[in-house]
């Protein structure tokens, strides 16, 4: 717990010529946690564009997301910091991305189709 000092304005009343300390925790930082509630018309709700690229990333490899989506923040000396970086300034580049994230979804959800009846 990191504590914040504040000390009392030095008064004539105070017996002690020495200031009073007073402390009180100070507000944590913003930690980057998003709400990890659903919604239903978003299923990307909750998840960051650092969790989706290190998910993508991690399933094809940047040589494979660079013949994905052939952006350059892929297919020349990729890393996870230089892609957030573009990724974050360019809304079609993003779009891209969260297309794809999508369809991995999709992709390792069980198709509730296949399943036979009854069982």
């Amino acid at each position: 717990m990191v504590l914040q000092t504040l000390r009392a304005p030095d008064t004539h009343c105070l017996r002690n010529s020495e200031p009073r300390i007073l402390s009180r925790p100070r507000a944590k930082p913003h930690d980057g946690i998003r709400m990890t509630r659903t919604h239903p018309n978003d299923p990307l709700h909750g998840i960051t564009l650092k969790a989706m690229l290190e998910q993508l990333h991690a399933h094809y490899g940047w040589e494979e997301l660079g013949r994905k989506i052939p952006i350059r923040c892929f297919t020349h000396d990729p890393s996870l910091g230089s892609s957030l970086k573009f990724l974050r300034r360019e809304e079609w580049a993003r779009q891209k991305v969260e297309a794809l994230f999508l369809e991995l979804l999709v992709s390792r959800e069980p198709d509730a189709g296949s399943r036979s009846p009854g069982s």
